[in-house]
């Protein structure tokens, strides 16, 4: 939506701010609202945190989307909602679904056919970075245990993995419900990819571990090279996160050549049976590396003052 500047003395100006967001943060007439500046946007943000719920019927056919409608409801921002027509399996559900995945968040009601799940001791906003960083240590760390599993040929961490993997969903769940809540004060959209690709990251090193497990494959030397490679494609992207460094972003566009269409393509060639899909999986973990250049070089990028990218 368009509005038009409206001058006052001393230099400045005025807008009119819209009195649907007005109505839906609760806001009066004096009340104090916080301006963000984000490159070429402005943010206003509300100090006014008013509870937001939710009822939600769900329907016979939808039983099997609990998860989706459950994430669905913590990610959009209601700090209460009931979910009403369930059963007792339904529950059961939903209270593993609380625990693995709703960070801060519990079962305050529940009854033979409905159950309320409220904000407890939900981090604040604040946390953001420090929970951002605790995502790239559990990945790397999952890295870490396909690399040992793989040289000793032990694969028995499996429910280890899948915890880790429970971890970082739980976290990047926090996260884009900090960005839909409005209380992310960089650019929504790089944020929401980094996060993209961390869930991505996290899924697929789980889903490798379950099949190497499950089919006891015996991993040789080329998965270990590659694993190895995927570890310090990782690291350079961390490190290039936090030091601010984007030339270690050109590091790992290198592997595309040398991995993505070279090393892998070969591993997949070569790989016989249940060993060709590991391959599959190394070669889209290597392909999530390079995705993972694209959020971090835009907000690399959009925090170099503009004198800077234009000199």
């Amino acid at each position: 939506m368009e509005r038009k500047l409206i001058k006052q003395g001393g230099g400045g100006y005025t807008i009119y701010l819209p009195k649907k967001w007005i109505d839906r943060k609760g806001l009066k007439g004096k009340d104090i609202v916080d301006l963000i500046e984000l490159d070429n946007a402005l943010m206003i943000k509300s100090s006014i945190k008013g509870k937001k719920t939710s009822f939600v019927k769900i329907e016979e056919e939808t039983k099997k989307n609990l998860k989706e409608i459950v994430t669905f409801l913590y990610r959009a921002g209601f700090d209460e909602f009931t979910l009403e027509n369930v059963d007792e399996k339904s529950i059961s559900e939903i209270q593993k679904i609380t625990k693995n995945l709703l960070l801060g968040f519990e079962i305050t009601k529940k009854d033979s056919s409905s159950v309320t799940l409220e904000n407890i001791s939900e981090p604040t906003d604040q946390k953001y970075d420090v929970i951002i960083r605790r995502i790239f240590l559990i990945i790397r760390e999952m890295f870490e245990i396909c690399d040992k599993s793989g040289k000793d040929v032990s694969w028995k961490k499996t429910e280890e993995i899948e915890e880790m993997r429970n971890q970082v969903d739980k976290f990047v769940l926090f996260c884009r419900r900090t960005i839909m809540k409005e209380m992310y004060e960089k650019n929504p959209v790089f944020g929401w990819e980094l996060l993209n690709f961390f869930a991505l990251t996290g899924h697929s090193i789980n889903y490798l571990y379950d099949f190497a497990s499950e089919n006891k494959i015996k991993t040789g030397d080329t998965f270990l090279m590659l694993v190895e490679a995927l570890i310090k494609q990782f690291d350079l992207l961390y490190n290039a996160y936090y030091s601010k460094n984007i030339g270690l972003l050109y590091k790992v566009s290198a592997y595309r050549g040398t991995h993505l269409f070279g090393k892998c393509t070969q591993y997949i060639e070569k790989a016989k049976g249940k060993e060709a899909v590991i391959a599959s999986y190394i070669r889209e973990l290597v392909r999530l590396m390079q995705i993972g250049i694209n959020p971090i070089l835009a907000e690399l990028i959009s925090n170099i003052p503009r004198r800077d990218i234009e000199n």
